[in-house]
């Protein structure tokens, strides 16, 4: 019979990124495989259908995959950092305002964590409004998706320099 150890931490957080970057290049590849130049040479490119919407697929994946690497990791970082009582109190608190109190002082990093949680906030749960009436910002799941990857290893490398 194996004896427990105290001190063994299992978690998915490295494979959940993997999903998050595995989806967003392949988001990004089905984007590239239905874009091409205009015709007239002017600037922009045509889109065509894909019946599959992969991209777009791919892209909810890489986003919300992204958010539970992020969370998993600052859980883990935050209960080695100020304990699992204290860390569970801030657990509650939106994304971004977990990182001050584990020592990861960065405005532009605080901006972009909130972003994130914003936009994958409005693209999880949806909520559709007929064009008229929707005053919320258009979100392009592709541009997110690639968005929320870089927070992501940005938050994963502030959390690697705070634990030296």
């Amino acid at each position: 019979m194996l004896a427990p150890t105290a001190d063994v931490v299992l978690s998915n957080a490295h494979v959940y990124r993997e999903i998050a970057e595995d989806a967003q290049q392949r988001s990004q590849a089905s984007l590239e495989a239905h874009r091409s130049p205009k015709d007239d040479g002017s600037p922009g490119y045509v889109l065509t259908r894909d019946p599959n919407q992969a991209s777009f697929k791919n892209s909810m994946i890489a986003i919300v995959f992204a958010g539970m690497t992020m969370e998993a990791r600052l859980w883990l970082f935050g209960c080695a950092r100020v304990g699992v009582a204290q860390y569970k109190r801030l657990d509650k608190k939106p994304l971004e305002e977990r990182l001050g109190p584990l020592g990861i002082a960065d405005d532009i990093l605080f901006e972009e964590v909130k972003a994130f949680r914003e936009a994958r906030a409005a693209l999880v749960h949806e909520k559709a409004l007929p064009i008229s009436q929707d005053r919320s910002p258009i979100r392009i799941a592709q541009e997110e998706a690639a968005k929320a990857v870089v927070v992501m290893t940005r938050v994963l490398a502030a959390i690697q320099r705070s634990v030296k």
